[in-house]
C-alpha cells in the first residue's frame, strides 16, 4: 500500500480512539469521502472524514524525497436542539477541539512507525488549524474542520 493512503488509513484509525476513554467525545463512523453534515443520518453521528491535500516536494538527493502533505479534515457532530439558545453546538465543538489536542500526541507516534523498514517514514503530523464550529444551518448538527500538517521521506 501506498504511503499516503497508509497515512490516511491510520489516521482514520486513531480517530475512532476518541472512544469516551480519555476523551470527552466518541466517533462511530470515520469515512472515506466527504459528507455534507445535512446529508448523515441521525445514526452517522460522531463521524470524521479525512482527505488528502496539497502535497510539497523537496528533492534531497539523488534517492531522498522530502514529502509536506497536508491533510484536511472533519468531525461531524449532533446535539440535542439548543432551544435555551446557550451555545451547546459552539460548546460540544470546543470539547471535540481538546479532544483533537489529546490525539496529536499518539498519532505522531502511530504515524511515526509507518514503513519503517523501508526507505518511507514519517517524521511528523501537527494540527495546523482546528475551526471549531462551522454554521451547518442545523439547529443540532456541527462540524469541527482541521487541517494537519506531515511530513514524510520518500525513497
Amino acid at each position: 500500500m501506498a504511503i499516503v493512503q497508509n497515512i490516511l488509513t491510520n489516521l482514520r484509525t486513531d480517530l475512532l480512539t476518541i472512544d469516551g476513554s480519555g476523551y470527552t467525545n466518541t466517533i462511530s463512523k470515520a469515512f472515506k469521502s466527504l459528507r455534507f453534515v445535512g446529508d448523515l443520518t441521525d445514526s452517522d453521528f460522531d463521524a470524521c472524514y479525512v482527505g488528502v491535500g496539497r502535497e510539497n516536494v523537496t528533492t534531497l538527493d539523488d534517492r531522498l524525497r522530502r514529502c509536506e502533505l497536508i491533510v484536511f479534515g472533519l468531525i461531524y457532530f449532533n446535539i440535542s436542539t439548543d432551544t435555551q439558545n446557550a451555545g451547546t453546538l459552539e460548546s460540544q465543538a470546543e470539547t471535540y477541539r481538546e479532544d483533537l489536542y489529546i490525539l496529536n500526541e499518539l498519532w505522531t507516534n502511530t504515524l511515526g512507525s509507518l514503513d519503517t523498514n523501508s526507505k518511507r517514514c514519517v517524521e511528523s503530523c501537527d494540527i495546523t488549524s482546528i475551526t471549531p464550529y462551522i454554521n451547518t444551518g442545523s439547529p443540532d448538527r456541527g462540524e469541527v474542520e482541521f487541517e494537519l500538517r506531515i511530513i514524510y521521506y520518500r525513497g
